[in-house]
């Protein structure tokens, strides 16, 4: 497969580095993201998910289920709650149940005392 032309390497960069600086926010979207970019939302949706197999809700959900275990192994932590807060994540439950999807680990499993 082709290596992806320059432009396109540009939009996921410029999308990664999006989400990266907007994982701790929970009201960050993909269409907010698009319109930062100069995209509407279904162009970036579309570009996206052609370049990487993924949408960018996928990603976004991945990039800050990454961050949360590595909040978790770091030990710095203290409670669930602290962590889906810090990744952007408003709803414990929800988040507890994604991890879990993800790591096929409970995120409070890996919580230290």
């Amino acid at each position: 497969m082709p290596a992806p032309p320059a432009d396109d390497m540009a939009l996921l960069r410029q999308f990664r580095q999006l989400t990266a600086q907007a994982v701790p926010d929970p009201t960050f979207t993909v269409g907010q993201a698009a319109a930062r970019m100069g995209l509407s939302e279904r162009s970036l949706y579309r570009r996206f998910r052609e370049l990487t197999g993924q949408t960018p809700y996928a990603y976004l959900r991945e990039h800050r289920l990454t961050r949360a275990h590595e909040l978790l192994q770091s030990g710095t932590a203290r409670t669930l709650d602290e962590v889906a807060f810090a990744v952007g994540i408003e709803d414990v439950a929800y988040f507890a149940r994604i991890f879990y999807r993800r790591f096929h680990q409970r995120p409070g499993a890996l919580l230290r005392p």
